[in-house]
């Protein structure tokens, strides 16, 4: 029996022995695992630390973008001014001196005369010559003829007598298919009554309408050349008051 229970005592120190040897085991492998765990989190820490830029480098890059963003802005200010400015220079300068009454330019009757016969009516004969060119080679390309009397207040009521003839507003675009009459129970002579002075075609309707345009600016200038003729009537010991404008379109330097 003794032999037996020493046996069985043997064998159960054994199994004790094992257990505890695969529990040392485990611990182990357990503290080797969280090793290599904690090495790699190092790892991984360092690589984050070294990829994100520190807080001084962040503040430098920040200051950077800020002084660019104010040299944007600074730039857009000095153009902005820069277009008030000359702005200011076209128009509220010329309007101040125009519409003030305490600034006039004397000017005596023989300075104006001379300055008109030298320098405006010889600009004006060479504009009129160049409107009266155009009108007559855009009339080729009319169609047929234009009959109207160019109405009084293209010449400003002046009495003055435009050597050219326009064309209706009715006669310077092609009728739409609504507008038009039925001519096919009329005779040719009717149906182009009723039709009337219409261009045949897009190309003839813009000849019409740049033509008549033409006959307007001959017409303007007319009235200019006609104006110069008043003015060679002042008196050459005179002193005159010019406005500010007055003295640009006469043509003089100050």
């Amino acid at each position: 029996m003794d032999d037996i229970r020493k046996a069985i005592l043997g064998a159960r120190a054994s199994q004790v022995n094992r257990i505890m040897g695969s529990i040392s085991n485990a611990e182990e492998m357990l503290r080797s695992d969280a090793a290599i765990a904690k090495a790699k989190e190092a790892e991984s820490e360092e690589e984050m630390t070294a990829e994100e830029p520190s807080t001084e480098e962040k503040e430098k890059e920040e200051d950077g973008q800020k002084e660019a963003d104010g040299k944007t802005e600074e730039t857009e200010e000095e153009v902005d001014k820069e277009d008030d400015e000359e702005e200011t220079e076209k128009a509220h300068i010329m309007d101040a001196l125009s519409y003030g009454n305490d600034i006039k330019v004397s000017k005596t009757g023989k300075e104006i005369k001379a300055q008109v016969k030298d320098v405006l009516i010889p600009k004006l004969n060479a504009e009129l010559e160049e409107w009266k060119g155009k009108a007559d080679g855009l009339l080729e390309g009319c169609g047929k003829a234009p009959t109207k009397t160019p109405p009084p207040y293209w010449t400003g009521d002046t009495e003055l007598s435009v050597p050219y003839k326009i064309y209706d507003w009715n006669e310077t675009y092609i009728p739409r298919e609504r507008d038009s009459v039925s001519y096919e129970t009329l005779s040719v002579e009717d149906a182009a009554a009723k039709r009337g002075n219409v261009p045949e075609n897009e190309e003839q309707a813009k000849a019409r309408n740049d033509y008549n345009e033409a006959v307007r600016m001959v017409a303007n200038v007319m009235v200019d050349l006609k104006a110069c003729d008043i003015l060679l009537a002042l008196k050459d010991g005179k002193e005159y008051e010019l406005t500010p404008r007055q003295v640009i379109t006469l043509g003089f330097s100050a």
